[in-house]
């Protein structure tokens, strides 16, 4: 926020403060709020990727995901990780049940209309473990995870998400959620892009040209993408 600020020659923030009443520090701390869900979006980040370990119930169809350990919940801008498999010529999905096997068991992705039209139509005996899966949101923030067949034992299903975080709320203190709260996407990107936004709601014919700084912002969210991709393994490395 104060690099922010200090660029478009605007008051900066105390270091002693730990939230924001000024008005148009509130409206840049909404920039930067923005400016971060679009860069979130950009890419499957390595360091919003989560994995949470489902207690998924016997004869359920659809289930809460909440991680068993840590409590952790996705939102509704998490979406599923994904990787090329070569072996079978498409996209496979980061998702197994793990409960007893020595090799975690891969679960097929389906759509949730075959879920739903499978688990309706077949409605058919829960049989010893699932074999398909769909990430699902129906209620607000809650995702849901479908499965297909209902299993007939409790079972412990791992799904990974790239799980983004919530907006950040200005006006509260702290570290979850609140001003201080850490950023582990690149921050360069973000910074460049939030000054563009502000500049250009300034609309300001002297100072720095807004062309510029989005051209800045789309090069530097450009560049950390490809940073990410290569120190993951980049794309033809990830099958073994």
């Amino acid at each position: 926020m104060n690099s922010v600020l200090t660029t478009i020659g605007s008051t900066t923030i105390p270091a002693t403060n730990t939230t924001i009443t000024d008005t148009y520090q509130l409206q840049v701390a909404t920039f930067l709020n923005q400016i971060r869900e679009e860069v979130e979006d950009a890419w499957n980040w390595r360091s919003l990727w989560v994995t949470y370990n489902i207690n998924y119930l016997q004869n359920n169809t659809t289930q809460a995901i909440v991680d068993s350990v840590t409590g952790a919940v996705p939102n509704t801008r998490s979406r599923t990780l994904r990787m090329r498999d070569k072996r079978v010529g498409k996209e496979v999905a980061l998702c197994f049940d793990v409960t007893t096997f020595g090799i975690p068991f891969p679960l097929e992705e389906m759509s949730k209309a075959s879920i739903l039209y499978f688990n309706t139509v077949l409605n058919q005996t829960p049989v010893q473990y699932s074999t398909g899966f769909a990430v699902d949101n129906t209620t607000g923030d809650q995702m849901n995870l479908m499965v297909y067949p209902p299993a007939s034992a409790n079972r412990v299903i791992q799904l990974t998400l790239c799980t983004p975080v919530p907006r950040i709320d200005p006006t509260v203190a702290g570290t979850a959620g609140g001003l201080d709260t850490l950023i582990t996407v690149p921050t360069q990107p973000i910074e460049y892009g939030t000054i563009w936004y502000a500049l250009q709601e300034r609309g300001e014919e002297l100072g720095t040209s807004t062309v510029f700084t989005e051209e800045r912002y789309r090069t530097a969210l450009d560049d950390a993408i490809a940073r990410d991709q290569e120190e993951s393994g980049g794309i033809e490395m990830i099958v073994a």
